[in-house]
């Protein structure tokens, strides 16, 4: 499988870059909303609908465009409309994003994204673990790189401990 990660300032850009990754045998699209410098909810629906492969919708707390100004309460409303879209995937960072997985609805996916290796992952990896094997709808993406064999070995533990294709 093969998700192509769509990453631009604008529509018309991350339009450009859906259609090549499809032409190219995308399985599948991540669209990273917060490149965007406007955040057009119609033009996402639009997008959603007419992309013959799924599309996950991504709002990573990490901002690089200040125009859009969250920080948590403003980024949390932003997931909220973006979940009204109804895309194929919403991506929720763990934790900071928790208290949504009930907003979705059950026939969307959500990816529960574990952000930093040194931090949450080693911290809270079975209790993402334990939400994931709580909601049928929920698959737990880890964004990091191991450091050692050590945190690699670690990785291949909870993949054979999890193997409700969670992780």
């Amino acid at each position: 499988m093969i998700c192509a990660v769509c990453y631009s300032d604008s529509i018309v850009g991350i339009r450009k870059q859906i259609q090549i990754a499809v032409d190219l045998g995308s399985n599948y699209v991540e669209l990273r909303v917060d490149a965007l410098q406007n955040i057009d909810y119609l033009q996402i629906k639009d997008l959603i609908s007419h992309t013959s492969v799924p599309i996950i919708l991504t709002l990573r707390s990490e901002w690089t465009n200040i125009s859009i100004n969250p920080p948590d309460a403003g980024r949390r409303d932003l997931l909220k409309n973006l979940i009204k879209l109804h895309p194929d995937f919403i991506d929720l960072e763990f934790p900071i994003d928790t208290p949504l997985i009930n907003k979705v609805p059950k026939d969307m996916k959500i990816i529960l994204s574990l952000v930093d290796w040194d931090g949450i992952v080693k911290i809270a990896f079975e209790e993402s673990i334990s939400i994931a094997k709580d909601y049928d709808n929920v698959i737990v993406k880890i964004i990091a790189k191991p450091h050692t064999v050590s945190d690699l070995k670690q990785l291949w533990k909870w993949s054979e401990q999890d193997r409700k294709s969670v992780v």
